[in-house]
């Protein structure tokens, strides 16, 4: 039966890192690993973009930079995407099932309040043909996302936990 699981966690505090520990201790097994993660470009200790990485291929194209204050990205959004990107991480997402371990890393604002972004996450969850997805959300959005996938695991993340985070998650996958 098809788990979700969603790694829930405030901006900054290690959700991305979780799964980028996790897809990497998963590496050689064989496990189908498919879907996108978002890590952050940092340059002297502030993010000064974030990249869409393929969680098969560990392909990275740029998704974000910082939006400019008199853009129209800046009323409540504090980052500037890139369409193609979106599209392409939109394309991994809608061929990303069936897979054994789908990385959505993240269904967020966007998604959720502005139907734009990684909107094929959706898609992919909604399929539920993975044995696990790993799903990473805001906590203002969890409400919401139970309310869809109301069998979804909550899994808290913060930095201190986070070694004993990647290692339990690992043991759930491999069983």
């Amino acid at each position: 039966m098809a788990k979700i699981i969603l790694l829930s966690a405030e901006k900054g505090s290690g959700k991305t890192t979780a799964l980028l520990k996790l897809r990497e201790k998963l590496t050689g097994l064989t496990l189908n690993s498919r879907g996108v993660l978002s890590p952050p470009v940092m340059v002297n200790g502030e993010k000064i973009a974030i990249e869409l990485m393929d969680a098969r291929s560990a392909e990275r194209k740029r998704l974000a930079v910082p939006a400019a204050l008199d853009s129209p990205e800046a009323s409540g959004l504090r980052w500037h995407f890139f369409e193609d990107t979106l599209d392409w991480g939109n394309h991994l997402l809608s061929e990303a099932v069936p897979c054994d371990i789908l990385f959505v890393d993240e269904m967020g604002p966007l998604e959720f309040d502005r139907n734009e972004g990684l909107t094929k996450g959706f898609f992919a969850i909604d399929s539920r043909r993975f044995l696990v997805a790993l799903v990473t959300i805001r906590p203002a959005l969890l409400e919401r996302a139970l309310a869809r996938w109301s069998d979804a695991q909550v899994c808290k993340v913060t930095i201190k936990d986070q070694p004993h985070l990647v290692n339990n998650l690992f043991r759930l996958i491999t069983g």
